[in-house]
């Protein structure tokens, strides 16, 4: 008879719990992101602030041209108001003043002109040389006024060539550009003037080589002359030029036959 107890302890399988489930958490998708939103934010505002200084430069620079061309516009006419009558325009921006003077100081040495009439044209020249001098030397007073300081545009060529040249650009060098220029121009009809009056010499005079050395001189200085108002006067066209102005040319009132 079997003894209750006795036999092998039966074994008892212990059922493991099973693994919690991990949280995930999902990330939201990038445009949802916080920092991508700010990011997002910032170029926005970066691109509307470039855009406005950018507008606000491109304005201000408009009305600063515009400025300048007021400014230049106004001094090329006061200009061309000093200058003589007696003048040729030629195509496309060179002006020739007292263009007889040169070929009757010519038929002077040769006894075809008159020397009453060589000393009355002498006289015509040399009173309208220096009071076209005197009226340009005057304008120095309203440069100032009608060309501040702050003007750049000076239509000297930066030497970059290709077909869109630059210009060099300098706070103040449209002012001293214009002041260099008045003075050539000026010094340009003294020098006429000093052409005038030698002419009335040699038209007084009765010694035929101290009547041609007389010619010769007067012709000098009226090719002196125009060489330099020519220098002056491309100044002010390089500046009309770089600003967009057509220049307007003085009227044609030259003496007829030159």
């Amino acid at each position: 008879m079997a003894i209750k107890g006795k036999g092998r302890a039966r074994s008892r399988r212990v059922i493991a719990a099973p693994p919690r489930p991990q949280l995930v958490v999902r990330k939201p998708p990038l445009w949802r992101r916080r920092w991508v939103r700010v990011v997002v934010v910032l170029i926005v505002l970066a691109g509307i602030g470039t855009g406005v200084t950018i507008s606000v430069r491109r304005s201000h620079a408009r009305h600063f041209k515009s400025k300048e061309i007021a400014g230049i516009e106004a001094y090329a006419a006061k200009l061309r108001a000093t200058f003589p009558a007696d003048r040729e325009n030629v195509p496309p921006d060179l002006v020739v003043f007292f263009p007889n003077l040169s070929s009757d100081l010519d038929k002077l040495a040769k006894g075809t002109l008159k020397p009453a009439d060589a000393t009355t044209e002498a006289s015509t020249v040399s009173t309208s040389a220096q009071a076209t001098a005197s009226a340009i030397t005057a304008l120095t007073q309203k440069v100032s006024s009608m060309i501040p300081s702050s003007f750049t545009v000076t239509g000297v060529s930066d030497g970059t060539g290709g077909s869109k040249p630059g210009n060099i650009v300098a706070r103040g060098a449209t002012q001293d550009i214009v002041n260099e220029a008045q003075y050539l121009m000026s010094q340009a009809f003294q020098v006429w003037t000093e052409a005038g009056n030698l002419m009335t010499q040699a038209a007084a005079a009765t010694d035929p080589t101290v009547l041609k050395a007389l010619v010769n001189s007067a012709t000098k200085l009226d090719q002196r002359a125009s060489d330099l108002f020519d220098r002056g006067y491309q100044k002010i066209l390089a500046i009309e030029n770089a600003l967009g102005i057509v220049a307007q040319s003085p009227a044609n009132s030259s003496v007829p036959g030159a």
